[in-house]
């Protein structure tokens, strides 16, 4: 990430960038529903198709994962101290609480976070 350009006009990096997900403590169930999610995922980006797919996260139940992204902890993503005047856009651990079901649009996030100073933006990756 050292040096890395951004895209001012839309303040997103202008080169995508590598994930490492490491997920533990998975049944072997869990584990196969989750390839068979990033295999939807990869499919509908190869063939151009926008669909919205789902996990049951099962926390009440034996779904108790302990993830980690490129080494660390997953964080909650807060956007900028802007006035939406409406709460679909916080993706932080207060609008979570309660929540039956989550829907997370990248796009959204992406328009989330031209509202960052390039110093906050890079904070985020």
């Amino acid at each position: 990430m050292d040096n890395e350009e951004v895209n001012m006009s839309s303040k997103q990096p202008k080169e995508k960038i590598k994930l490492n997900i490491e997920i533990d403590n998975l049944t072997h169930a869990q584990a196969l529903a989750i390839e068979y999610l990033m295999k939807m995922w990869e499919v509908t980006g190869n063939v151009g198709a926008s669909r919205s797919t789902n996990f049951f996260s099962d926390g009440d139940g034996n779904f108790h994962p302990e993830i980690k992204l490129n080494g660390r902890k997953p964080r909650w993503f807060t956007n900028p101290e802007t006035d939406y005047g409406d709460k679909k856009y916080r993706f932080d651990k207060e609008e979570a609480r309660g929540k039956y079901a989550w829907h997370i649009d990248p796009d959204t996030i992406g328009w989330l976070l031209r509202e960052y100073k390039e110093e906050e933006l890079m904070e985020t990756l």
